[in-house]
């Protein structure tokens, strides 16, 4: 008779769970990746636009252009805000799926131990009617020749 494990549905299960986890944690890894990579080209852009301007506003400027400017200074600080605020976000859902892929985890690993004292166990019952049949077969033969003698 084979070794079968009577949580294994429940362990394959688990470790389905686990491999989702994964894949949203990696999912959310790269979202973050882009989202900085993002705000770096961000931070290019407004320092070349920046740049930009005080070579105009050196030169001498407008009232319209320096109006201009400053909306673009206000739009840039928004931007700059929501860029971050997006990261912070995308941080904490990181956060929640490592959580998330942590709890999986040690659930697969209480099923894997859990099978693995099963499967010991299993292995010590059959090794004990192992020996009970070799002393039954060593008995017979003792007996069967006891008889003949």
């Amino acid at each position: 008779m084979a070794f079968k494990f009577k949580y294994q549905r429940i362990l394959a299960l688990k470790k389905d769970e686990e491999d989702f986890r994964k894949k949203k944690l990696a999912e959310k890894i790269a979202e973050l990746t882009d989202k900085k990579r993002e705000l770096n080209d961000f931070f290019g852009r407004k320092k070349s636009y920046n740049e930009k301007h005080i070579e105009l506003l050196e030169g001498g400027t407008s009232v319209s252009m320096l109006k201009a400017y400053n909306s673009s200074k206000i739009w840039y600080l928004k931007e700059e805000r929501r860029l971050n605020n997006d990261i912070k976000i995308i941080s904490d859902e990181l956060s929640v799926a490592r959580e998330n892929l942590k709890r999986a985890n040690i659930e697969v690993k209480k099923l894997e131990k859990l099978r693995e004292k099963d499967r010991i166990e299993y292995m010590k019952r059959e090794e004990k009617e192992f020996d009970m049949m070799i002393d039954e077969v060593v008995s017979y033969n003792f007996s069967r020749e006891m008889q003949l003698n």
